[in-house]
């Protein structure tokens, strides 16, 4: 459908500019709206006026001529909140308001009887295998009225084109004299037919044009209808143009081709030169290298019979200057592949629903076509069959797409992975009368992964552990491949009930090359109820958990769990960065046991539900990396969610902090505590226990040991303050006095004496820091800031 859009309004130019964006075959008509309504009616099949739906009636109004030929009218409110159908519902005004919707995230609003309650219209009858009604013939409230009635309705198909699904009882009729009204007509030749009657134009013809520069648009056009209208043929029928690849900058073919909508197929001259043809010329081959034009343009094209020979223009004055012939293209039935995805409705994609809502049989699982009833129109035949048999499936449905069908196949996940694709597609190698179409889908593993986090985040591989089909040596050799090739695998069919050995041997051949701490996911039923997610370790790996509905994700050496999540770095920043990840640890459930973290730590369960239900209260995922980190576990320690407005953090400071801790940088704190809440593989350096016996004047003990920890501790430290003001300032004025120069200073000291203070002297001092704005902080959420730097440093684990 070749869209136009315009704009009443400036919310509706910003709409328009992501619905052209979206809609590949749309066009954005700029300006006043009065101004550019009628080049846009004329522009193509479909409007979309983006703006308050009474100003498009006023402008739309003296346009309107016929629904069989008027644009469909889809308008957008300045809120994007629905898209209104407000003509040619049945000539795609449904379907392109859904379109609208699905780009701009708004309710399409559909007001025609048949489709509200559910029932199909014949106004798109024969739109499934591209054909269209002839408005000329076009019975449709009679014929429709029958169906709905149970009335006996005849269907002749001059060629087995496809209709698309039927409402009601249809008998099939081999001539029009036994087909008795009410008729649907399925033919490209414009004959009498008994009425009522509805006639669908099959997209089964192909004009082929020659032309002589300088060929006038008129003279072309005329040729053509010239050629259709003595042949008794309808252009309604015609599905494109074909010329020579030499004519394709030909004015008049492709001002006719935009006028008719038609596409213009351009074609090699070595290749229109094989073609045997009734009316070669010898002047066509001196001048562009093949012998016929027309005539090997429309055959080739058509890969049919010629209908009509060769025929030149009959201009009014001069010579001739263009050639037209028309070919017949075979009729062909539709076989698509479709994939549903895991099982939520909401992950099929529009590309299936479309495909089932013009089905005329769906052929599939019982438990699958369960799963899209609610998208099949009225008269779709269904061929459900429990599990088992995938070459008769495909057998039925290459059967039924033969005969001139749209027949839908369905698979769940993606058909083309451990699907119906495959097969379907094997016993198709010889069959060229069918349009095939495979639609994909989101596979199991792609579902799993986005349960688990980022498990599929770097190379990774699918193996199927089933050997019903495949020799185990030859899963057993791939498994191997997979683990030297340190890729993350996503393991399909792992476990059945006469199969229970394969995943015990594919985990002992893992466990050869990769540690027993390897993160391992475990799905089951993804986004299906009872949906079960649950993260362990290769080694604690449990295949009685683990059945053929389940999906099994083994890491890779690089895996990680974070935060409760599974993730495999991509690699975008040097090696021991988690710039790519957010900080955190633990499984992604509370009961699956200990799991370790990325520095090696053992996370209890109870720390990662803790952390998954922060998680459920609060979004931070806009966070950057390091911040994310800081924030998520400065809330964690105190359970107070307004740190995230009151920390003051900078991306850059806490990366350099970490970086200075994964190399081995000097860590100072001012006491104890702060010590104490910290890594137990930190070692700091404590503020306190350097201090001298007596304070300074003026100051504190805490103040007098953090300048000679300073000292101490050299260039580049981090430096954590979580309990004095005083030990703070003296930090800020060692630097300013001495010229230190820490990597990072969080201050989060606590109390109503110089608390806010001293953080705020910090953040006016210039030094990387991390602080927060009011008095409060303390020990444990300074270590806290720290420890999730801490994590963040990507080091081995000591058992």
């Amino acid at each position: 459908m070749r869209v136009a859009i315009l704009a009443a309004t400036d919310h509706g130019a910003r709409h328009a500019g992501h619905l052209a964006a979206a809609l590949p075959d749309a066009h954005v008509f700029a300006g006043r709206l009065g101004d550019r309504i009628e080049q846009a009616w004329r522009h193509g099949d479909g409007l979309v006026v983006c703006g308050a739906v009474g100003a498009a009636v006023r402008v739309i109004a003296p346009l309107l001529d016929d629904k069989h030929t008027d644009p469909a009218v889809v308008v957008v409110d300045d809120a994007a909140r629905h898209a209104v159908v407000l003509a040619g519902a049945h000539r795609g005004g449904n379907a392109l308001a859904d379109r609208v919707a699905d780009a701009l995230g708004a309710q399409p609003v559909v007001t025609t009887a048949t489709d509200t309650l559910g029932r199909a219209s014949l106004d798109g009858l024969g739109t499934a295998c591209g054909g269209r009604l002839d408005p000329d013939v076009a019975d449709v409230a009679e014929v429709t009225a029958a169906l709905l009635a149970g009335t006996r309705v005849a269907r002749w198909r001059e060629q087995p084109w496809p209709t698309g699904p039927l409402p009601g009882p249809v008998t099939d009729v081999p001539s029009l004299e036994e087909g008795d009204p009410p008729l649907i007509a399925v033919t490209d030749r414009r004959i009498a037919v008994p009425r009522p009657a509805v006639v669908v134009r099959p997209p089964s013809l192909i004009v082929g044009v020659g032309a002589s520069r300088g060929a006038t648009t008129a003279e072309v056009a005329a040729a053509i209808d010239g050629a259709l209208a003595d042949a008794g043929l309808s252009s309604a029928s015609v599905a494109s143009l074909a010329t020579v690849e030499a004519k394709a900058d030909e004015p008049a073919l492709r001002a006719v081709a935009e006028a008719r909508g038609w596409p213009l197929e351009l074609h090699p001259a070595g290749a229109l030169a094989r073609v045997p043809v009734p009316n070669p010329s010898e002047e066509a081959a001196r001048a562009v290298g093949t012998a016929s034009v027309a005539e090997a343009a429309a055959l080739a094209s058509a890969q049919g019979t010629l209908v009509v020979e060769k025929r030149r223009s009959a201009p009014e004055a001069g010579a001739a200057m263009a050639t037209v012939a028309v070919a017949r293209r075979p009729a062909r039935g539709h076989l698509r592949l479709v994939s549903t995805g895991p099982g939520d409705p909401a992950l099929v994609p529009q590309m299936a629903r479309d495909a089932l809502a013009g089905a005329e049989v769906v052929v599939g699982l019982d438990q699958y076509i369960e799963r899209v009833r609610g998208w099949l129109r009225p008269g779709c035949v269904i061929d459900a069959t429990p599990i088992g048999d995938e070459v008769g499936r495909a057998d039925r449905a290459i059967a039924s797409a033969l005969e001139g069908r749209v027949v839908v196949l369905l698979s769940g996940g993606d058909v083309g992975v451990y699907a119906m694709a495959s097969p379907t597609l094997e016993r198709l190698a010889s069959a060229t009368d069918l349009e095939v179409d495979v639609v994909p889908g989101i596979t199991s593993a792609n579902a799993a992964a986005a349960r688990l986090g980022a498990p599929l985040g770097h190379d990774h591989c699918a193996i199927s552990l089933s050997d019903l089909m495949t020799p185990w040596e030859t899963i057993a050799r791939r498994l191997e491949a997979a683990a030297w090739g340190d890729l993350t695998l996503a393991l399909y069919n792992p476990r059945s009930r006469d199969r229970d050995w394969q995943l015990p041997e594919a985990r002992r051949l893992l466990l050869a090359h990769r540690s027993p701490d390897t993160p391992v996911g475990i799905v089951r039923d993804v986004f299906r109820e009872p949906e079960e997610v649950r993260l362990t370790t290769l080694g604690e790996l449990d295949p009685a958990t683990v059945d053929m509905r389940t999906v099994v994700v083994i890491g890779s050496s690089r895996s990680v769990v974070v935060g409760g999540r599974f993730v495999t770095p991509r690699g975008y920043e040097p090696q021991g960065d988690r710039d790519d990840v957010a900080a955190g640890d633990g499984p992604a459930r509370a009961d699956d046991g200990p799991a370790r973290s990325p520095a090696g730590r053992t996370v209890h369960p109870i720390e990662t539900e803790s952390y998954r239900r922060m998680r459920e209260w609060l979004d931070l995922t806009h966070l950057a990396p390091a911040t994310r980190a800081v924030v998520e576990r400065v809330v964690h320690a105190s359970a107070d969610p307004s740190y995230v407005e009151d920390l003051v953090t900078d991306e850059a400071a806490l990366r350099a902090g970490r970086d200075a801790l994964a190399s081995g940088a000097s860590l100072v704190v001012d006491v104890r505590m702060v010590a104490a809440g910290l890594r137990a593989r930190l070692d700091p350096i404590v503020a306190i226990d350097e201090a001298p016996p007596t304070a300074p004047e003026g100051s504190t003990r805490t103040a007098g040991g953090m300048r000679r920890a300073l000292t101490s501790a050299g260039a580049g430290a981090v430096v954590v303050v979580g309990c004095a003001p005083t030990a703070l300032f003296a930090v800020i004025d060692a630097c300013r006095e001495d010229g230190l120069a820490p990597s990072l200073v969080i201050g989060l000291p606590v109390g109503f004496v110089d608390a806010a203070e001293s953080k705020a002297a910090l953040r006016a001092s210039g030094l990387p820091s991390c602080s927060n704005h009011g008095p409060k902080g303390g020990s444990a959420v300074a270590a806290a800031a720290c420890n999730a730097l801490a994590d963040l440093v990507e080091v081995p684990h000591v058992p």
